[in-house]
């Protein structure tokens, strides 16, 4: 039986990418795949196979089974540093975007894998089994800070990356959570104390995190785009509600017109996002069949279906 090889770094706390690769790791020896972690900035000795982090089992360089294994590389990584027979390249974001463009230094028979966002024509048909999308939620999210909430925050992020021309809307006296926290427990520390945070970053998890711990969140819209053709943009927005016909986010204002909406459903967005938790689920296992059926050269057994969104509200 093949194992999966996950190529990530140990930080996990450094970026959400980091994270949804340990996630990934996690989900498939959920669903009864043997997964382990080698890590891309430590040295592991050959055979110690028992150090653990975040929940997954580390493996060194030197235990990976070149002919058999599948490795899963993001596309941050250039050409095939374990040198395996079965590469699966994740793209968990356009490359070139937030690396330089290795997709030249792939092999011809490397399984295509996208997160959602990125369903670029360059990588040829993107069918169900080549979605992974992958999310790790935590409930203590939700858990809220009986203190008043005077502060206001605000997120800069990947600003540059999605507004050309960006005018500031934040008001002058938030505080710039980008300078002041480091991990992901010190953020949500501010979100319980926090009234509202303005966010540059249009797909940052941390919109829906401070919604969820009572902080509401306001994105600067991005040019061109409305707020449904925004959540299109989204590899899970076939599941989220509607309002009168029209996709919203729930507890999330895209832009400061919409405060009031964010406001009116904010208790919908945890039932949302366990909604999200469970399209990601499904994504994992249509992946597994599509992986070990292109590695192995046969057919897929059975075909899977994604519910479609069956939420509809009216205001």
């Amino acid at each position: 039986m093949s194992r999966f090889i996950v190529f990530a770094s140990c930080h996990v706390n450094e970026c959400g990418g980091i994270q949804v690769l340990h996630k990934l790791a996690k989900s498939l020896n959920k669903l009864g795949q043997d997964s382990y972690i080698c890590p891309c900035d430590m040295r592991i000795p050959q055979g110690f196979n028992m150090l653990e982090i975040n929940g997954s089992t580390l493996i060194s360089n030197l235990d990976i089974d070149k002919e058999n294994d599948i490795v899963i590389y993001p596309e941050v990584i250039e050409g095939n540093p374990l040198e395996a027979k079965n590469c699966v390249r994740w793209i968990l974001c356009e490359p070139g975007q937030q690396s330089a463009d290795f997709s030249s230094s792939w092999g011809q028979n490397d399984f295509i894998a996208v997160y959602g966002t990125c369903h670029s024509q360059r990588y040829g048909s993107i069918d169900d089994c080549n979605q992974l999308f992958v999310v790790d939620i935590h409930q203590n999210w939700t858990e809220k800070s009986k203190q008043n909430r005077h502060a206001t925050l605000l997120l800069t992020r990947k600003k540059e990356k999605f507004h050309q021309n960006a005018v500031d809307f934040h008001p002058e006296d938030a505080l710039h959570l980008d300078k002041m926290c480091k991990t992901d427990e010190d953020y949500l520390v501010w979100y319980r104390r926090s009234s509202r945070l303005y966010s540059y970053d249009p797909y940052t998890f941390h919109n829906i995190i401070s919604s969820l711990a009572g902080c509401l969140s306001i994105i600067y819209p991005v040019s061109g785009l409305s707020r449904e053709d925004w959540i299109k943009t989204y590899p899970y927005y076939s599941i989220m509600p509607r309002i009168n016909g029209h996709l919203f986010f729930p507890g999330i204002a895209y832009g400061e017109d919409e405060i009031e909406l964010a406001r009116q459903t904010a208790s919908l967005l945890w039932p949302t996002i366990l909604k999200l938790e469970r399209f990601g689920e499904l994504t994992v296992e249509r992946f597994i069949e599509g992986a070990l059926s292109h590695f192995n050269n046969i057919s897929l057994t059975h075909s899977f279906s994604m519910p479609p969104s069956t939420s509809t509200y009216t205001l």
